[in-house]
């Protein structure tokens, strides 16, 4: 990803990270992400472009966890009633 994005300006790699995201979910690929509106997705790009390489499968792995616990209706129902102390 590194060499593909090098001579992409900081623009052109949102735009391109940005469609990249809704192919997949279009594609059904990574349907977990319309759990997020467009601000939220454009910090995920923003926190993808800056990370390292090696770094990018932890932040995506991180989204899609939070992504999954946003619809995850005994989540919800656990944050409403409160965690035993």
């Amino acid at each position: 990803m590194t060499h593909l994005l090098s001579f992409m300006t900081t623009k052109k790699i949102e735009i391109y990270l940005f469609n990249y995201i809704l192919k997949s979910i279009i594609e059904n690929k990574c349907d977990w992400l319309t759990t997020f509106d467009t601000e939220e997705l454009l910090e995920f790009v923003q926190e993808i472009q800056e990370a390292s390489e090696e770094d990018i499968p932890a932040i995506i792995h991180e989204w899609k966890e939070s992504a999954i616990a946003i619809k995850s209706d005994l989540l919800a129902e656990a944050f409403r009633r409160g965690f035993p102390k």
